[in-house]
């Protein structure tokens, strides 16, 4: 799809989308909603959104004009621009999609510390209460500044699944989401992360857990690998990003313990999870290079692998949006971000789906302003109306959350026959 931009003063005709009483800087204006009826193309059509006039000036939704003359509006984070249409014979072409989702681009050959075996050692695991492991293989990756990353590995790890496989890369992927994220928490001398790297027979550690991120008083961390559940699902690297991603995006504002009763608040704690699991999900397809290394071609050989790894089946035909299915059956409604929750069976796919849609429309930083926004400026105690959230969701997409939805569904084309099934196991 090819657009053209649109920026200056043409946007102090139209805006784009609902308008209220109040201007930048928080200034009481008075307008006047004195407009009956609009005509395009000779038939009459009123916005949900009143126009209304200011100083002489008649504002009506953008989004409202364009698409009622059949343009698509799109709205651009990074340039800060407003995208409409197809670009036609003597438009500038700016923007040209193509038939999947963009992606970006990933930094081949990062490299981190290598990685310094220390022998054997006994380490307290706060996620099982500070109990005492022993005999455990341990691993270190000292990075210019910080405190170094500690990895512990059971015997039965390496004796099931080769020496070096996954753990062998932790400096390589904290080094390569650093570089996308432009953050460093591993570089903290105040932080400390241990990750682990088990299988059911281990003694002590969880075998409940599958991967899992821990946190304590925003500077303990520890991952949990389980290598005898994630097996089942393949290549289980891109499981041991997805908890990192975790460890990086605990660095921003919403994360923090002050800031969490009032996303609670906004959406409840598990609606969260779009944000939560969507990022990590994101991060884990594009933040690191997985490459068949020797200790990759030892693992395939002795473990049982569907025919597609996780991230070479996500793609946008193969991406698993099954919960949404039931949405989609049901005819139950899809009018806000909480409901993605409710009608997605609490998929990690669909949430990363969706996720992705927020990064190739408005940028990936975008996202974290919107979340910073909420969080600057609404409380725990008070309640949010529905309204306000839509408030919030234009001032960063440019539409309601319903709106938000509907572009997502129409970004992926799964839905366009309801019958078959939107689901794909790529083991068949």
């Amino acid at each position: 799809m090819k657009f053209k931009f649109i920026t200056g003063f043409v946007l102090g005709a139209l805006l784009f989308g609902s308008i209220g009483v109040y201007a930048s800087g928080s200034n009481l204006i008075e307008v006047f909603y004195s407009i009956k009826d609009i005509k395009i193309n000779n038939e009459s059509s009123m916005p949900e959104q009143e126009p209304f006039i200011y100083n002489g000036t008649t504002y009506v939704p953008l989004r409202y004009v364009s698409e009622a003359l059949d343009y698509e509006v799109e709205w651009d984070a990074e340039s800060k621009a407003i995208l409409i249409g197809n670009a036609g014979e003597g438009q500038s072409e700016t923007t040209e999609s193509t038939d999947t989702p963009l992606s970006p681009k990933l930094i081949k050959d990062v490299e981190g510390p290598e990685m310094i075996e220390l022998g054997k050692a006994s380490v307290r695991a706060l996620i099982i209460n500070y109990e005492l492991i022993r005999d455990l293989n341990h691993f270190q990756f000292n990075f210019d500044e910080g405190n170094p990353v500690d990895v512990y590995v059971t015997d039965d790890y390496i004796e099931k699944f080769g020496e070096g496989f996954a753990y062998s890369e932790v400096g390589d992927m904290i080094e390569s989401i650093s570089q996308y994220k432009d953050i460093a928490p591993h570089l903290d001398s105040k932080k400390t992360l241990d990750i682990f790297f088990y299988t059911d027979d281990s003694d002590l550690l969880p075998t409940d857990e599958w991967g899992s991120f821990s946190n304590w008083d925003d500077r303990y961390s520890e991952i949990l690998i389980n290598g005898s559940k994630l097996a089942e699902f393949g290549d289980f690297r891109v499981d041991l990003t997805h908890e990192l991603v975790h460890y990086f995006d605990l660095q921003y504002e919403f994360y923090e313990v002050d800031n969490m009763p009032i996303f609670e608040n906004y959406w409840d704690a598990s609606d969260l999870n779009w944000l939560f699991e969507g990022g990590a999900e994101y991060g884990s397809y594009f933040f690191y290079d997985y490459d068949e290394s020797e200790n990759y071609q030892n693992f395939a050989e002795t473990t049982t692998l569907r025919t597609e790894t996780t991230f070479e089946g996500y793609d946008e035909n193969e991406i698993g949006l099954y919960g949404i299915e039931l949405w989609l059956n049901d005819d139950a409604p899809l009018d806000s971000f909480d409901d993605l929750y409710d009608y997605s069976s609490n998929d990690y796919n669909a949430y990363f789906s969706f996720y992705w849609f927020l990064v190739e429309e408005y940028g990936y930083e975008t996202i974290y302003d919107y979340m910073e926004y909420i969080s600057d400026h609404f409380k725990a105690s008070a309640t949010i109306t529905q309204g306000e959230k839509d408030e919030a969701a234009n001032k960063f997409f440019g539409m309601t959350e319903e709106e938000v939805l509907e572009a997502w569904l129409d970004y992926f084309d799964y839905f366009d026959d309801y019958v078959t099934p939107v689901y794909k196991n790529i083991d068949e």
